[in-house]
């Protein structure tokens, strides 16, 4: 690369650079390098990958008590840690923790883990005195992708204030919701990977209850609790009811999902949420 100096005609002094040129070869080489850092960013945005057909796999096996306490654990994955799951910054989760965590007690709780490491779907291993845990990274992970069609968990303010604050049922309902989400809206519909908006099939209460293996008053009231925390959007288009799911909880769309759509959809959520203060 070649540098292009200011220089003092009387001192020969350098004043600054003030500009640099590349070869066609180094400005590929350069371009290729900044590609490869700008999507490893993306990858290491904060987000758990929850990939849609393991998950729509195991969907029938699990209780919404189980979906909400594998929600809550997905949260605890660390980037590039293999599954592991983490209660702080250096303390590996243990039953303890989840105890905590699921606002069960300890019998509950262990019942619980022993039923999610039956689905395959959680690990534990011995770690001196305590059982640690992992999450199967074919269901979720953190760090390195892999080429399926899957959901973003963010890993916001947002979503850990609203995650925290929602009972196992409800946890384990929003978790169920994950393989429906559309990679452009964020609705909730039959058919998420399709480009045409005028083209998706918005469900109805009765086949999302069929969908999710939910009674139909299950589904009202689940909605109705996750419209009242801010976490979906219920709009009423032709007679069927739309579900929209705020941004900043999940999401597929490419990198930190901060576009011009998205900040639509939260500037609603958050007029919704004042125009509820007014009122009460």
């Amino acid at each position: 690369m070649k540098h292009v100096y200011l220089v003092d005609a009387e001192t020969g002094e350098v004043i600054s650079e003030v500009a640099s040129y590349r070869t066609v070869k180094q400005q590929e080489a350069w371009a290729r390098i900044y590609k490869l850092k700008e999507m490893r960013k993306a990858t290491h945005a904060p987000f758990v990958a929850c990939y849609h057909a393991p998950i729509r796999a195991k969907m029938d096996k699990l209780s919404l008590t189980d979906a909400g306490a594998l929600l809550k654990l997905i949260m605890k994955i660390r980037i590039d840690k293999k599954g592991k799951l983490y209660y702080g910054r250096s303390t590996y989760l243990t039953q303890y923790h989840c105890q905590h965590l699921f606002d069960r007690s300890q019998n509950r709780t262990a019942e619980i883990l022993k039923r999610l490491e039956a689905l395959d779907l959680l690990t534990s291993k011995r770690e001196g005195r305590y059982l640690t845990y992992s999450i199967d990274e074919a269901f979720h992970c953190r760090g390195k992708l892999r080429k399926q069609k899957f959901t973003k968990l963010a890993l916001t303010d947002t979503s850990f204030k609203s995650i925290n604050l929602l009972t196992l049922t409800e946890s384990g309902f929003l978790y169920k919701l994950l393989p429906f989400v559309h990679f452009k809206t964020n609705q909730i519909v039959d058919n998420p990977n399709e480009f045409e908006v005028s083209k998706l099939r918005l469900f109805s209460r009765n086949q999302l209850a069929k969908e999710l293996k939910c009674d139909v008053k299950g589904v009202t009231k689940m909605m109705k609790s996750l419209s009242e925390k801010r976490i979906i959007q219920i709009k009423t288009i032709k007679k069927s009811h739309c579900y929209r799911i705020h941004p900043d909880v999940m999401y597929r769309k490419y990198g930190t999902g901060i576009d011009t759509e998205s900040n639509k959809l939260r500037d609603s959520f958050l007029s919704e949420e004042n125009q509820g203060n007014i009122r009460s």
